[in-house]
């Protein structure tokens, strides 16, 4: 889908993507380029801009409901607990340790050694800084992630855009509410290509990462890939975004600054485990996420549900069979009532990923039965919907409030023109927070921009 896009809309645009310059700076560079390629090619070349700005802004619309939600398990989060390091001073009893994400640097022993394979690859990589170890709190382990090539920025571009034009052919004007799954799974993919090591055991297996990185760690990727990207900072625009304030401002940023991990919800023998575990079998890790509370049950009428932090895996996998099985059952998939319809009878199955057992109860409150797979589950959650007045949704949302160690935001300050936070803070502690996949659409459109 080409857009058209008036002189008015290329200034402002390129004002986001190049802020240093002023907006007559803009024209003069657009005149110039203008000049260049000829009315035609100039044409057409700001209609595919154009175009990747409205893929942009059709995913930010879809993704603005996962907005809010996050911004309500940031509420009662002190932001002086919270940062991407950690440090435990050393004493009588025990060795002091530093946990951060670092940037891998060369080796200065090497003194001219010969390295081939895997070594000489991680050296290449560390010699641009292109190359960053990452801790996963929520999974407990940390994976080495290498920068991205423009190729590759201009592949994944190119997936996500097929694939969100697919699902408007299919779903028509309501195609978000479906397509996420298939973004992340997208998404995913290319984290995967990105990986070039861990402290997970046989990491390199197939479906050994997806199966193992938890579900609430895939932001915390995205963004440190984006600090890759931006090695010298990212011009970060800061809008006002009360009524009648226009004011903006724009601050270069570390990318990586926008980790708020709240060290508090991990034990700190935990951490000493983060920081010096050199390899992680898979029951470590079970036994680490254990630890930070990533499971729970509760009771709702007579079912006893049992719910933990899915896998980044477990999730795409739940969320591609509930779309399948909603393709197969509705008459007509651009029909946005009948698709209303089936999602508001079949809410709960939102949750199908993160549960893993339910115990249906008799009217003494004893075990009656148990079921623990996927269909069966579903047919309960749906079961739950119809007949319970309680809310699995509150619920879940406490739970995952509760087992989210890593939060993605940045503490905002009162606005210099009128005074006030943003609308969209935390009024007690300023908290601001962003979407992750939203924004990594934004830096990748603006990375293809800049270098084309």
């Amino acid at each position: 889908m080409m857009v058209e896009m008036t002189n008015e809309d290329l200034k402002e645009f390129y004002k986001l993507v190049f802020p240093e310059h002023s907006l007559e700076d803009i024209g003069n560079f657009l005149n110039t380029k203008l000049d260049q390629l000829g009315v035609d090619e100039f044409t057409a070349e700001n209609n595919r801009i154009g175009s990747q700005i409205e893929i942009v802004k059709r995913i930010l619309d879809a993704n603005s409901n996962q907005t809010e939600l996050a911004k309500k398990y940031l509420d009662g989060i002190d932001p002086k607990n919270c940062g991407s390091e950690y440090a435990h001073e050393s004493s009588e009893e025990d060795d002091g340790f530093v946990i951060k994400n670092k940037v891998l640097t060369l080796d200065k022993t090497l003194h001219g050694t010969e390295v081939n394979g895997k070594q000489a690859r991680m050296l290449i990589l560390a010699h641009n800084k292109n190359v960053k170890r990452v801790n996963l709190f929520n999974s407990g382990f940390y994976i080495t992630l290498r920068g991205p090539s423009l190729s590759e920025i201009n592949i994944i571009y190119n997936r996500l855009s097929d694939k969100i034009n697919s699902y408007g052919k299919t779903f028509g004007a309501i195609f978000y509410l479906h397509s996420d799954i298939s973004i992340k799974e997208i998404i995913w993919d290319f984290i995967e290509s990105l990986v070039i090591d861990s402290n997970l055991t046989k990491w390199d297996n197939t479906n050994r990462l997806r199966n193992n990185v938890s579900l609430l760690d895939y932001h915390l990727i995205i963004i440190n890939i984006g600090t890759l990207m931006y090695k010298n900072g990212y011009n970060f625009v800061h809008t006002c975004t009360n009524v009648d304030c226009d004011y903006t401002e724009t601050e270069k940023i570390d990318l990586g600054g926008l980790q708020l991990t709240d060290f508090n919800k991990i034990p700190l023998d935990k951490l000493r485990f983060i920081a010096k575990a050199p390899k992680v079998e898979i029951d470590d890790a079970t036994d680490y996420r254990k630890a930070i509370n990533n499971s729970t049950e509760f009771v709702i009428d007579k079912f006893k549900i049992y719910c933990k932090v899915p896998s980044i895996g477990a999730h795409i996998r739940s969320g591609n069979q509930f779309n399948q099985e909603m393709l197969s059952t509705i008459y007509n998939a651009k029909d946005e009532d009948e698709i209303n319809q089936y999602l508001k009878y079949n809410f709960n199955r939102i949750f199908n990923a993160w549960i893993y057992k339910i115990e249906v109860m008799d009217a003494e409150g004893n075990v009656s039965f148990r079921i623990n797979d996927n269909e069966s589950i579903a047919l309960a959650l749906n079961e739950l919907q119809s007949t319970s007045e309680s809310s699995l949704v509150d619920k879940m949302n406490e739970f995952i409030k509760e087992a989210t160690v890593t939060h993605i935001g940045y503490v905002t300050k009162k606005c210099p023109k009128c005074g006030k936070l943003p609308s969209n803070a935390i009024e007690e502690t300023g908290l601001v927070t962003i979407d992750p996949q939203n924004a990594f659409f934004t830096i990748l459109v603006m990375r293809l921009i800049q270098n084309s």
